[in-house]
């Protein structure tokens, strides 16, 4: 150990890598701090810890660079602009800060502060955050992100906000909360900005309907028929819809997984459903029963408008939705 360096501690530590410039050990084996990145403004960490305990000051203490936090903010932003240049990409980055990773005050409002001019907003992951949110962010152009349990208290100040000039968009996790946000917005006469989750590494014909639908370890897959799909462009066709309509219908897959009717499991499951029903004397159009053997095949829940789907329970497991909460949805 006699001839341990400097230098050997930085490469063990991979200090050069994580440190960003921002941080190093000198010669004394300290770590020092240089919040930008300037040799003169160097400060040794274990002389500014005396030095405060000097002041009457108990450890453990938390200290903060500001510089260091404007430079990434700043670092991070140009980064993706640099990359949108590159590529002569047609959209913009929106960058939000999560609350919930340091919800100390100072730190907050100097991201906001630091990430004015790059419009860097903020993420919520419950009302209290929200309510931060609200209260600190300002910044023109700057989105609120609403994550985690919603609420009606949640979605109304989350919707009330756009009255402040501010832009919440709440992510919408489950088809429940979309009918709540829905209905909300609808009373309130308030054009909601919706957020979905998408996987983006889904596709329509992956490995879990190769092994008969075995992803039940992946907790609640959003799942779409081939025969839903065809049914809406039969709805779109039916009712005029223009080109830009037709073309969100074909983005839907982006979303959800594609259930293909074509495996064996769903095939077997129509079978058994298409006899069992015929026998006992009730029908269900033909499109019906390949979406219920998908879902039953899929141990999916089916969430559905049309309650003929209700003569299939207990079998299947079946959540009706009021087709009437979209009727009052704001216009625009």
């Amino acid at each position: 150990m006699s001839n341990w360096t400097t230098e050997d501690s930085l490469d063990l530590y991979r200090v050069p890598n994580w440190g960003a410039g921002f941080f190093s050990i000198n010669r004394a084996g300290n770590v020092i701090v240089r919040p930008d990145r300037e040799e003169e403004s160097e400060v040794d960490l274990l002389d500014l810890v005396r030095d405060l305990k000097r002041r009457g000051l108990r450890s453990p203490m938390l200290i903060r660079f500001s510089d260091i936090l404007e430079a990434r903010v700043c670092e991070v932003s140009s980064a993706f602009q640099a990359a949108i240049d590159e590529y002569n990409y047609g959209g913009r980055y929106r960058g939000v800060y999560p609350i919930k990773v340091n919800q100390q005050r100072r730190v907050v409002e100097e991201i906001v502060e630091f990430g004015a001019p790059m419009g860097v907003g903020l993420e919520a992951g419950s009302k209290p955050e929200l309510l931060v949110a609200l209260a600190v962010l300002d910044s023109k152009d700057a989105v609120i992100i609403c994550n985690g349990y919603k609420d009606r208290a949640y979605i109304e100040t989350a919707l009330l906000a756009q009255r402040l000039g501010r832009t919440p968009v709440v992510v919408v996790d489950r088809f429940r909360e979309l009918e709540l946000l829905i209905k909300t917005a609808s009373e309130l006469d308030i054009r909601p900005h919706i957020g979905f989750r998408a996987r983006l590494t889904s596709r329509g014909a992956g490995r879990w309907i190769e092994s008969q639908f075995d992803f039940r370890s992946r907790d609640e897959t959003p799942l779409i028929s081939f025969v839903t799909l065809g049914e809406l462009l039969a709805l779109a066709e039916k009712w005029g819809w223009g080109e830009e309509k037709r073309r969100k219908i074909f983005e839907l897959p982006q979303s959800f997984v594609m259930a293909d009717i074509r495996t064996r499991s769903v095939l077997e499951r129509y079978a058994e459903l298409s006899v069992r029903w015929e026998r006992a004397g009730q029908r269900l159009e033909q499109n019906d029963l390949w979406i219920a053997a998908t879902a039953s095949a899929a141990e999916a829940v089916l969430l559905t408008t049309d309650r003929d789907f209700q003569k299939l329970a207990p079998e299947l497991a079946v959540e009706w939705l009021d087709p009437e909460f979209l009727k009052g949805l704001p216009k625009g």
